[in-house]
């Protein structure tokens, strides 16, 4: 995803991408990370409730700048199954017990958060949480809104609400046997 700015080249109708800088990003979980971390035998659980810590810093980080609702859909891939600990565990998991996985809710069956709040169901913490970033409010985030009456402050409150709910889960299962 990208930021883009509403200067735009009207002659040659170039827009200007601004991601995120390499200091911001560094800030956040990496698949790659995960999957390191996870093969030194760490906590899945452990490792998601940091990776929702460094994006709720990162979050704070952004909510200084000017249009901070302008770098949230950078975030999106940072937050998927790709770069989630646990996801990557369940996924593992699976295709041990039961070979490849022929569908996304396949990962799923696995993880401990599922009884909690399962994370394709839509209104869970993770997928209120896309929701804001991506610029959408779901009903089942806050009923009869408009999302273009949503201040940015409002806007970055429920966004870290969402992330402290994710984390209240996630502790909750901390302990689980992995």
């Amino acid at each position: 995803m990208a930021y883009y700015k509403p200067e735009e080249d009207l002659e040659n109708r170039i827009i200007i991408r601004n991601p995120l800088s390499s200091e911001e990003i560094g800030i956040l979980m990496t698949g790659e990370e995960a999957e390191n971390r996870l093969s030194d035998n760490e906590n899945p659980a452990a490792l998601s409730i940091e990776k929702w810590k460094r994006m709720q810093k990162l979050i704070s980080i952004l909510s200084k700048k000017t249009d901070p609702e302008f770098f949230y859909p950078d975030l999106i891939y940072f937050i998927g199954y790709k770069t989630c600990a646990l996801c990557l565990n369940s996924i593992e998991q699976y295709e041990l017990k039961y070979g490849i996985q022929k569908y996304k809710e396949n990962r799923c069956l696995m993880c401990p958060l599922r009884k909690i709040d399962c994370c394709l169901d839509t209104s869970s913490a993770f997928n209120k949480i896309v929701y804001l970033l991506e610029g959408k409010v779901s009903s089942k985030i806050k009923p009869g809104i408009d999302f273009s009456s949503i201040s940015s402050a409002e806007r970055l409150k429920m966004i870290d609400d969402a992330i402290l709910k994710m984390i209240e889960n996630l502790k909750m299962i901390k302990g689980s046997k992995f």
